[in-house]
């Protein structure tokens, strides 16, 4: 790893675990909202219902329950995505042309390294935002689930999770071709950068641009995925289905595969047949995707939207201190990296 390479990715890592954890804290409410709506089974398991169940019986602080796990999830997970993401892009430069399939293929690689690093973070937050008396504590819950399933339970829809790496993969390639689109349309009035097509060293996107097209490619991504998210949820909360008294099939189950929890989240096709029970099914499977994208789609506007102001800001602060060690004396190699460029998004 050149060292150029290096610092340029740590910036733009530290960026984006920076604005993740802002962004998540804000949305906080939201994120548990949208964890009790996705592990449930009624229709009447409605934001503003759920929401409003949650502070009558928990209060406020129900609304912020693991919100320090989940803090820490999305700091470790977005720094470890946006480090290898911008290292193996540059990277790739060297050496091809970038295509939306071979940018779909890097962001699925660092979504992957993520996966394997952080799951355990992910599954405590999940839990904890799960569980609605007390013992929701972040040691509480980490024992329970060491001694229930062992560090296996720590790593519960691990290939949901594999699988899922394409969401920030399509989530960043749909970003980055929208903005090269729009940094070619705003650059087409300039003869001098048609010509070079050197686009990203001469213009950027402002805050609010970049909010509304972090906006788009999150919807975007979760819209794709969003069944596999759901799945991925209910299996780490370690949720039981109960299957509705028409189906004669009374008690819940703690599903323990994805096979079986998805048989019995769509027992209603079991009711009906043809075309209403494979909608009923489809349904089933989206759940909960209002207060997801909802959640999503505001987490990834803040994130896009401070990112390249945080990174600039880290950048500073790392020259001046690097300065001050060394007595005042510059070292263009280290941070060469940045150097008439900016801040990958």
């Amino acid at each position: 790893m050149s060292e150029g390479l290096g610092f340029a990715a740590f910036i733009q890592a530290t960026a984006g675990a920076v604005g993740g954890i802002f962004a998540t804290w804000v949305l906080m409410p939201l994120e548990v909202v949208k964890t009790r709506v996705q592990i449930s089974q009624h229709g009447d398991a409605k934001l503003p219902k759920v929401m409003a169940d949650i502070l009558a019986a928990e209060g406020l602080v129900g609304l912020f329950r693991g919100v320090s796990s989940k803090c820490s999830e999305t700091g470790s997970k977005n720094f470890v995505f946006f480090f290898l993401y911008d290292f193996v892009n540059r990277e790739a430069k060297k050496h091809t042309r970038v295509t939306p399939m071979v940018s779909l293929a890097l962001g699925y690689i660092a979504g992957l390294g993520t996966t394997i690093t952080t799951m355990p973070l992910e599954v405590l937050s999940t839990k904890q935002q799960a569980i609605t008396g007390k013992g929701a504590g972040f040691f509480n819950v980490l024992r329970e689930i060491l001694a229930k399933e062992g560090i296996a339970g720590l790593f519960k829809g691990f290939w949901f999770n594999v699988l899922l790496c394409i969401n920030p993969a399509i989530q960043n390639t749909c970003f980055d071709k929208i903005k090269e689109l729009l940094l070619w349309r705003k650059s087409s009035s300039d003869l001098s950068l048609l010509v070079t097509r050197d686009l990203t060293k001469r213009i950027s996107m402002s805050a609010s641009e970049a909010f509304v097209l972090g906006a788009v490619a999150k919807a975007i991504a979760t819209i794709v995925t969003f069944p596999l998210t759901r799945l991925k949820t209910m299996l780490q909360a370690g949720k039981e289905v109960t299957a509705p008294k028409d189906t004669g099939d009374h008690a819940p189950t703690r599903s323990k595969s994805a096979s079986q929890l998805l048989k019995r989240m769509s027992y209603r096709s079991d009711l009906e047949s043809g075309l209403q029970g494979c909608f009923h099914r489809f349904c089933e499977l989206y759940r909960g995707l209002g207060p997801s994208m909802l959640k999503g789609v505001l987490q990834a506007a803040v994130l896009y939207g401070t990112k390249d102001q945080v990174a600039r800001f880290v950048s500073v602060l790392l020259k001046s201190a690097a300065r001050l060690l060394s007595g005042g004396r510059e070292h263009p190699h280290k941070f060469r990296a940045l150097s008439g460029r900016p801040l990958a998004s």
